[in-house]
This record gives structure tokens, C-alpha cells and sequence, in this order.
């Protein structure tokens, strides 16, 4: 497997869309929601809910998640 670096990638491609992609990458901050302890028990998290006083994000999809219904 040959690994690809971003000296080829520019060579081939051009600076500018490698530029681009560097942008479009999710940085640390980006990524910040993937700490929230996320529930799928809505009775525990309506528990948690009342015990520490906090609000409740309720995420409610039909369907395929791609849109693709």
C-alpha cells in the first residue's frame, strides 16, 4: 500500500485543493459534541435530567438517516 503524502498530493493536484481539503478537515473544536454523554434510554436521561437539572436534547429521526427514504 503506498502511503500519500502531502508533497504528492500538491504535486498532483495542485496547492490549492489541497488548501482546501486542509480547511474542510474537522478540527478539535469541531469534534467537541463527541464528549457529550449522549443517552438512548429516554427514562434514565429524563432521571439524570431532573437529578442535575439540566435540559434535555431530544433527537427524533424517521427514516433512512441518509435522506434516502
Amino acid at each position: 500500500m503506498q502511503v500519500i503524502t502531502k508533497q504528492r498530493m500538491s504535486r498532483i493536484l495542485g496547492d490549492g485543493f489541497v488548501n482546501q481539503l486542509e480547511t474542510l478537515q474537522p478540527t478539535p473544536q469541531d469534534d467537541r459534541w463527541r464528549a457529550i454523554p449522549w443517552m438512548t434510554n429516554i427514562m434514565a436521561a429524563r432521571q439524570r435530567s431532573a437529578k442535575e437539572k439540566l435540559p434535555i436534547l431530544m433527537w427524533i429521526m424517521v427514516g433512512n438517516p441518509q435522506g434516502c427514504t
